[in-house]
């Protein structure tokens, strides 16, 4: 269980969960903070609680712990998305701005930390689900290389509607890494491009991967020069993938399936008719099946059938993430973990006031809709036949 926040109360040295006490010291007044709390009971009710030195509680809350999946645990690996490394400031208009400005940028310092902690975790492999970049800079692309030389596990990308010349801001060219310098978009390179500069390139918009219990897919969505989606133009090699595998399949993209047949929110992803059709046939295909995107920034789950869609957030704004999934013989859970320094939290947790605050609680999401387990449905008739 991870606990954070943006200030303990006054006095609290431990955080208790279960038997499961960590000693947090001195706390210095104001700063954001995380602990994690393991060794807790499966599917349980604990009461997490903070404490002071004499042993009174400052708050407690109760909460309850996943029930793992059926069966052995096979393999585990980790999703990011929406790094934007490059960006140096939030918000609509750009006037969030770390004060004072920092040595590192918020989105590049989010993103080590993020990849710091899933390689912590346990994963096994890192799927890279778009926006890498905030406007396809090579140096931008070269700052993401060099990080994931620094993970030391395997990795696989898709590109987003960021990573090129194609989502330029009609106010101004985006900025670059330094503060304050303006940058020409022709100096931007393809996505595909940047991709193969730091080794996640593929020559196809389809990428699959095989692992222990799981058949992991990847499929670019961008459209050139615009910033929703598509997915029409992959269906059929994206079903067939789906198909024709041996195991159940967790897909990736960057553009969320729209749920409505109108936009509800920004940004649009991919349009909701196409959505549908896809979605109708990748269920058809096959019953055993998570499909999770990007580029919205926050954190929600639905169903499609026996098919589950989730959006994960980005590590660099509120509140902050990436996602980890675990794979057993019957099922899989995912779990969304804040990036928990308290150099990434205090920035984060600013964040969260962007739009006059709303960012703060249109983001998160529910607790349910980040971490869950989900359990295989049984194949049936669809998952035997042809699409």
């Amino acid at each position: 269980m991870q606990l954070t926040w943006a200030t303990l109360p006054p006095g609290v040295v431990r955080a208790r969960a279960g038997s499961t006490v960590i000693d947090l010291g001195p706390a210095p007044p104001g700063r954001a903070g995380a602990a994690d709390l393991g060794g807790l009971p499966a599917a349980a009710l604990v009461d997490v609680a903070l404490e002071r030195a004499d042993g009174t509680v400052a708050w407690h809350e109760p909460a309850h712990t996943l029930a793992p999946p059926p069966g052995r645990e096979l393999f585990r690996f980790a999703t990011i998305s929406d790094m934007h490394l490059g960006e140096d400031r939030f918000g609509y208009r750009g006037t969030m701005v770390e004060q004072p400005p920092a040595a590192e940028a918020y989105s590049v310092r989010a993103t080590r930390r993020a990849l710091g902690e899933l390689k912590a975790w346990g994963a096994q492999l890192l799927v890279v689900k778009g926006d890498v970049t905030e406007s396809g800079q090579p140096g931008q692309w070269d700052i993401f290389g060099a990080l994931l030389r620094d993970l030391d596990r395997p990795a696989i990308g898709t590109p987003g509607n960021h990573d090129g010349i194609e989502d330029l801001e009609p106010i101004g060219w985006r900025r670059a890494v330094e503060p304050g310098r303006r940058i020409e978009p022709t100096s931007a390179i393809a996505p595909r491009e940047g991709l193969r500069r730091i080794g996640l390139g593929s020559t196809g918009r389809v990428q699959v991967r095989d692992e222990p219990g799981i058949r992991i897919l990847l499929v670019d969505t961008t459209i050139a020069h615009r910033r929703d989606g598509q997915i029409a133009v992959a269906t059929d090699d994206v079903v067939s993938a789906i198909a024709e595998s041996d195991r159940p399949v967790w897909l990736g993209l960057h553009h969320q399936l729209m749920t409505f047949p109108f936009a509800t929110y920004l940004p649009v992803g991919i349009p909701h008719d196409e959505a549908v059709r896809f979605l109708d046939r990748a269920v058809h295909a096959r019953s055993d099946l998570l499909i999770s995107s990007g580029h919205t920034h926050r954190n929600r789950r639905r169903a499609h059938g026996p098919a589950v869609i989730t959006e994960v957030g980005s590590p660099k704004d509120y509140p902050g993430v990436w996602a980890g999934y675990v794979v057993h013989e019957g099922g899989i859970r995912q779990v969304v973990r804040r990036v928990a320094t308290p150099d990434v939290l205090t920035w984060t947790d600013r964040s969260a006031g962007a739009a006059h605050g709303l960012w703060g609680v249109w983001s998160p999401g529910r607790l349910d809709q980040r971490c869950f387990t989900h359990t295989w449905p049984r194949p049936g008739p669809s998952d035997r036949t042809s699409p």
